[in-house]
């Protein structure tokens, strides 16, 4: 469990129940953005991670309108169960999708799986990336998930030097419950070319 918080008397930052890091830092920078929920983009560090996502699960997240004590903390930390848990979270947060995501109770697992397809367009001809296949990709259902952790690539040849368009549709496969409703999940998709230089006799 990770608690940091800013007030008028400094910076904390809690972990287990327990104190680790305090700062006098108390003006809190004024952002437009997102909120981030295992992910976190770091430059400049000696000792960055080598990779910007959480190997792990995430459940309990708030962003609460006040700073927590230290009783407060421990109360959140030593919760026998999630519902113990959320309802010591109640009185702290108003229990909406905007500032608490308990994670915990989603059944159908509808963060773990998105529905997608990637086609790839050169002139007037479709290539279905994924699933592959030639032509348009069909309409996204069940039969196209990706689910949970893991690299997959796929590729496509340019045939000519005409403009490329690559169109990705992704749902989640479920409809989303209250538990996670306001959070938006992305797949995590990266982008690569390779320019091959014209064959010379």
């Amino acid at each position: 469990m990770v608690v940091a918080e800013i007030g008028s008397s400094g910076l904390w930052l809690w972990v287990d129940g327990t104190e680790v890091s305090y700062a006098s830092v108390t003006p809190a920078q004024t952002y437009t953005g997102y909120w981030h929920l295992g992910w976190g983009y770091e430059t400049g560090l000696s000792d960055a991670s080598t990779s910007s996502y959480l190997n792990g699960y995430l459940s309990q997240a708030a962003i609460v309108p006040s700073i927590l004590s230290s009783a407060q903390i421990s109360l959140l930390y030593n919760a026998p169960t999630p519902s113990a848990y959320a309802g010591d979270m109640g009185p702290l947060v108003s229990s909406t999708s905007a500032s608490y995501w308990p994670l915990f109770d989603s059944a159908t697992a509808v963060c773990g799986t998105t529905e997608i397809t990637i086609q790839y367009t050169q002139g007037s001809a479709n290539t279905c990336v994924y699933p592959t296949g030639s032509g348009a990709c069909p309409a996204l259902s069940a039969t196209y998930l990706l689910s949970g952790l893991g690299a997959r690539s796929s590729s496509v040849v340019a045939t000519s030097s005409s403009a490329v368009t690559v169109t990705i549709k992704m749902q989640l496969s479920a409809v989303s419950e209250t538990a996670v409703e306001g959070l938006h999940m992305l797949s995590d998709i990266a982008f690569g070319r390779i320019v091959r230089p014209p064959c010379s006799t």
